[in-house]
């Protein structure tokens, strides 16, 4: 493509993060990194978030914060991605931080953020955070998300406290794959 003086555009560029991943190549991928820095599409906040996501899944959690801290007009799948990252890679407390920071930017999280947050909530072994979160997502609005539920009901069960879990999944109107999964 670049041979015959085509630019790639943003999907070829998400694609090929993708691509990257399942070779799991993080040389190729940190060689690729600098050639969208060098071609300026690292500009685009969907290409930042997908280079953001590899170094997720290499286990790379300080080069794909560096990654988020120069995305311009980061989104909510940015941060979504960001705190997802850290609650994945060890540093719950990092999680909840970004968190926190995304909240000061006026940005709305969604239920995967929530998830998320149970998820370091869990590995911090804080079951009042997790309450807390719980409260959160019914105040903003996504009290019937089946995702969530599904969160929900894996940290209540950790915390022992399955008639709490099974309460929320009997709340569930249509239960899907996800509510009867487990959220590990």
């Amino acid at each position: 493509m670049r041979f015959s003086s085509l630019a790639p555009d943003e999907q070829i560029v998400r694609d090929m993060i993708v691509v990257l991943l399942q070779a799991q190549e993080i040389d190729v991928g940190m060689a690729f990194h600098c050639y969208l820095l060098k071609s300026g599409l690292l500009a685009s906040v969907s290409v930042g978030t997908a280079l953001l996501q590899m170094y997720s899944k290499y286990d790379q959690v300080g080069l794909a914060r560096n990654v988020f801290d120069h995305l311009n007009n980061k989104d909510v799948i940015a941060w979504s991605a960001m705190i997802l990252a850290y609650a994945q890679g060890g540093q719950p407390f990092k999680s909840v931080d970004a968190f926190k920071e995304m909240l000061l930017m006026n940005e709305k999280p969604n239920p995967f953020i929530f998830v998320s947050l149970l998820q370091a909530s869990s590995l911090m072994a804080s079951q009042e955070l997790g309450q807390s979160i719980h409260g959160y997502a019914i105040k903003v609005g996504y009290s019937l998300n089946a995702y969530l539920i599904s969160g929900l009901i894996d940290l209540y069960c950790k915390f022992g406290k399955v008639k709490q879990g099974k309460v929320l999944f009997d709340e569930i109107p249509v239960k899907d794959v996800t509510c009867w999964g487990c959220n590990d």
